[in-house]
């Protein structure tokens, strides 16, 4: 299987943080783009 790219999924928790270089490290080895992603929710006000 080749994997091209791989979704990191990022909220700057130290958790996150130290997962995305894990990820970063896994595609180099791989050869493989990546793609981070941090969503938002914004607050309903009403």
């Amino acid at each position: 299987m080749v994997i091209k790219k791989i979704l990191i999924p990022i909220d700057f928790s130290t958790c996150s943080l130290n997962a995305a270089k894990e990820g970063v490290a896994l595609a180099r080895t791989m050869n493989a783009q990546v793609v981070l992603l941090h969503a938002y929710r914004i607050p309903v006000t009403g």
